[in-house]
């Protein structure tokens, strides 16, 4: 039996978003993280939005600068980002933890993710068939 699937929320500053451009980086992420589980990068000041799934793939590896961290590649790229106005407003999203922490370092949003896909597929129909793998019923 594969181990259960997790979803992380990592955030970037504006000065790191050049290399959120490509479609592989290596980036932070917690230890216990697996390959095939899911980071949603938040992309902080100005921007303060989501608009990068990723999918953890490996290899796995500790940088002095860095930190632990992976390889990822990316799942899609959100046409209508999430921006944190519209999670803060949300009845169903503004007390979610990672909300309510406004997304400071790598955090764990397994128990949020649903609330979150929900939202994302909501404004972005066509990433629905990419998530799919990540879809929690």
């Amino acid at each position: 039996m594969d181990a259960p699937r997790h979803f992380f929320a990592v955030s970037a500053d504006k000065e790191r978003w050049v290399y959120l451009d490509g479609k592989e980086i290596r980036w932070g992420i917690p230890r216990y993280a697996q390959v095939g589980d899911l980071v949603i990068m938040y992309r902080r000041s100005p921007a303060s939005e989501i608009r990068d799934p990723w999918k953890i793939v490996g290899p796995f590896d500790e940088d002095k600068e860095w930190g632990f961290g992976a390889g990822m590649e990316i799942i899609t790229r959100l046409n209508n980002p999430v921006t944190f106005t519209a999670l803060k407003n949300d009845v169903t999203t503004r007390n979610l933890g990672v909300v309510r922490k406004r997304f400071q370092g790598k955090t764990d949003i397994t128990n949020d993710w649903g609330h979150l896909y929900t939202k994302i597929v909501h404004l972005n129909p066509k990433a629905k068939a990419k998530l799919r793998e990540y879809h929690i019923d």
